[in-house]
């Protein structure tokens, strides 16, 4: 089989409309064309616990259980009992808006990020959505398994090749580093220029270090290259000193310059960001 395209949407779990913290609880894949669609929950609920003083936990269950009912195709082995009618549920589980159809309902604790697609085909794609759940329900996966900028770069990768974009360069060439000849940016897109950055480092050390050269990188640049657009791809797991900090400067770096647009966003949002 060729390449196809993996939708995929996170779901996040926000006790306070005030405060507005979510935490990833869960995340749904959706494959067209080999007829799959499956919500993957998060296993360590004693986050979620920790994270909401006044977590019902069957309000909780409640919820993703009816999710699973209206989302998982094949039919999950412990709801076989409730799979009458599966037929009219899944009647669109061949079409791209399969997803966009059935996740719009949802009360105001649990929300579904916007969708993103990536590419994948037959030989990749148990190794796609293991990549896709390592990298956003975090808290199911031990802390020596990181998430390497590679990795957001390779998810990143995928999702622009889903896109089948006439102008997009991978590596552009036309911005290097003072001190390689390695490209600054991942990719390019028309004029918006693109770089993937790891918020999850073992190592403080190292990531100040890859952090200060990216902002080293991008303060020249600006200052003497006309470029439009900046975009900073991170993996969703970014509400850390580290990253405020690193937002903090990018500011900086942008209101020092005349023309300057430097975006931050989550993996989860980078189809809409490169869509403004």
């Amino acid at each position: 089989m060729d390449n196809f395209k993996l939708f995929y949407s996170v779901l996040k779990y926000i006790p306070s409309s005030i405060r507005m913290e979510s935490i990833n609880v869960g995340i749904v894949v959706h494959a067209p064309s080999i007829s799959f669609s499956h919500l993957f929950k998060l296993k360590n609920t004693r986050r979620v616990a920790s994270f909401d003083d006044e977590y019902d936990k069957d309000f909780f269950n409640m919820t993703l259980d009816s999710l699973r009912f209206d989302l998982n195709f094949p039919v999950d082995d412990d709801q076989t009992h409730m799979s009458l009618g599966y037929e009219s549920r899944f009647k669109n589980i061949e079409n791209d808006f399969f997803l966009s159809e059935n996740i719009s309902f949802l009360s105001n604790e649990f929300q579904f990020s916007p969708i993103q697609a990536m590419e994948t085909s037959a030989s990749s794609f148990e190794e796609d959505v293991d990549e896709l759940k390592k990298m956003y329900l975090y808290y199911d996966r031990p802390k020596s398994q990181r998430i390497t900028k590679a990795e957001v770069k390779r998810i990143l990768s995928k999702s622009l090749n889903s896109y089948s974009l006439s102008n997009l360069e991978k590596k552009p060439t036309d911005i290097k580093s003072d001190f390689s000849d390695e490209p600054v940016f991942d990719f390019k897109v028309g004029d918006k220029y693109i770089k993937a950055i790891s918020f999850d480092y073992a190592h403080k050390s190292t990531m100040a270090t890859e952090l200060k050269s990216a902002l080293y990188d991008i303060n020249k640049i600006i200052s003497e290259t006309p470029v439009p657009e900046i975009i900073i791809t991170t993996n969703d797991d970014y509400n850390t000193e580290s990253y405020n900090t690193f937002t903090e400067k990018l500011v900086e770096i942008e209101n020092s310059a005349k023309k300057a647009n430097i975006r931050v966003v989550p993996l989860s949002e980078f189809g809409q960001a490169l869509n403004k």
